[in-house]
């Protein structure tokens, strides 16, 4: 049962309203705010947790638009009352949005092969660097198809996302510093009281065997 919620979920997402959904989206006449309205029993969940409220999927952790990258259209343009040219043209830029992130993420695996965790993770922000202006690019698209009111919603919405994004950041770079002195001061105990002769044989005994240990003989081509 609960898969089946989680999966018309996606779908509602993604742009196709499911036979029975669980909520509706609808916003004010003045644009001022969006009102969720409950239209059957039961709530929506995720591996049994608490429902998700409005403002929880309107805001995800991985930002306002990033469903634009993968060809579907994002909550905060389905609860606006758009028209079906409007929704069409929104869907096509959606689907050009995500054509430019494939092209952009093709043979990356390839790109950062046999590289260190540092290389991995210089990849990985470059890329995401990447689909962040891809995505703003096509939001500005988008902005164009709206109507003020429309677009006057959508600006005020981004702004509390964009708040949220740096209030996100910043308690991510709190915790990232704090467990690194953890560790330092961790380690630091822990190498205070190992010989170097013990350091030696952890270092030794933590390498990954050779292909030729792995095999039973010499390495195969």
């Amino acid at each position: 049962m609960k898969r089946t919620i989680v999966v018309g979920l996606v779908l509602f997402a993604a742009g196709s309203v499911p036979a029975q959904q669980h909520y509706s989206i609808s916003v004010g006449g003045d644009g001022e705010g969006a009102t969720v309205k409950k239209v059957q029993s039961g709530s929506i969940s995720f591996g049994g947790g608490s429902p998700r409220s409005a403002a929880q999927l309107l805001l995800p952790y991985d930002g306002l638009g990033r469903h634009i990258i993968y060809g579907r259209i994002p909550l905060v343009y389905q609860m606006m009352d758009l028209t079906g040219e409007q929704t069409k043209a929104i869907q096509d830029l959606c689907s050009a949005a995500k054509n430019e992130r494939s092209a952009l993420t093709k043979n990356r695996r390839k790109q950062v092969q046999g590289k260190t965790r540092e290389d991995y993770r210089a990849a990985y922000m470059e890329r995401k660097a990447k689909e962040d202006a891809i995505i703003a690019k096509y939001e500005e698209r988008i902005a164009e198809l709206l109507t003020p009111e429309q677009r006057a919603l959508w600006k005020k919405i981004k702004k509390i996302a964009d708040d949220r994004a740096a209030a996100d950041k910043k308690d991510a770079d709190a915790f990232r510093i704090a467990r690194e002195k953890t560790r330092e001061l961790y380690e630091g105990k822990l190498n205070a009281i190992l010989t170097p002769e013990q350091i030696e044989k952890i270092e030794k005994a933590a390498k990954p065997p050779s292909r030729a240990s792995r095999h039973g003989g010499p390495a195969q081509r």
